[in-house]
């Protein structure tokens, strides 16, 4: 229970930093580079074999997606994406700072969407919604 609580906290956190409630101290200073984030998602299928890779144009979705997972309450412990048939990558690159954080938007054997935060992170349920619009660019 302690995990869930501190992983909560933490998204509570990560979340007010996006929205841009909590200054980051990178921004605060008037002669310090604005802070971006841009997005690359890559659509894999079995074995790893990059299906589209593409930077995201529709960056709202990206954000969309990830701010639905750091909502959520509840989380499991990922799965081995390398065992996975088919799962996008979701790529978010912050300048100027060039950090990068990952995540994998995949479904569950029961048709369930999911976002795992990180190669060996937990993951979250995914609103199927987002996911179908995923979908919907990258398969059409």
């Amino acid at each position: 229970m302690r995990k869930f609580c501190i992983m909560g906290i933490a998204a509570i956190l990560m979340v007010l930093s996006l929205t841009g409630c909590i200054n980051d101290k990178r921004t605060s200073s008037a002669n310090s580079a604005e802070v971006k984030s841009s997005y690359q998602i890559t659509y894999y299928g079995k074995d790893g074999v990059v299906i589209s890779d593409t930077a995201l144009t529709n960056e709202k979705l990206a954000e969309s997606i990830i701010m639905d997972f750091l909502m959520k309450s509840a989380a499991w412990q990922g799965v081995d994406i390398t065992t996975l048939e088919e799962y996008y990558l979701i790529e978010r690159i912050t300048s100027p700072t060039e950090e990068n954080r990952v995540y994998y938007a995949y479904l569950l054997e029961d048709g369930s969407s999911v976002l795992q935060g990180g190669s060996d992170g937990m993951y979250s349920y995914l609103s199927q919604e987002l996911y179908d619009e995923l979908d919907a660019i990258y398969l059409n």
